[in-house]
């Protein structure tokens, strides 16, 4: 086995991935066929997580993250992917709590505004779609 270690891991963050590995090892590893099979990881994995500071690592403590950086959520997903995890997608967790905190700009605002127009668009016509099969 090659031991590698990026020149952007430092002690803190060995710290941090120990705590990410022991998190991974007792509490998803013995879980993840069960997941599997039941479609999701459950809301008791995620609230484990979040106790621990794993979720959102990447945002700003003054907001409510753990106040790391992308390092953190890189750790995170290695670990995982190491492991052959797919249950548990911290990433579109991220993605959405990131996205909340842009809101407070006008061109997100409107983005969001484009987009929704563009969904409800797409269901009415599915919703035709649905109904004229029905008849």
């Amino acid at each position: 086995m090659i031991n590698y270690r990026p020149s952007w891991l430092d002690s803190e963050l060995e710290m941090y991935r120990d705590t990410v590995c022991r998190f991974i090892d007792k509490e998803m590893a013995p879980l993840d066929e069960e997941a599997r099979e039941r479609g999701n990881v459950g809301h008791e994995l995620w609230l484990k997580a979040g106790a621990l500071g794993l979720l959102c690592s990447d945002i700003p403590s003054e907001y409510g993250g753990g106040g790391g950086d992308f390092r953190h959520e890189a750790i995170f997903y290695d670990a995982m992917a190491r492991r052959g995890l797919t249950g548990m997608n911290p990433s579109v967790h991220t993605v959405v709590a990131h996205y909340g905190f842009m809101n407070e700009y006008l061109i997100a605002r409107m983005y969001a505004d484009a987009r929704v127009q563009r969904i409800y668009g797409g269901t009415s016509e599915m919703m035709k779609e649905v109904i004229s099969r029905e008849l």
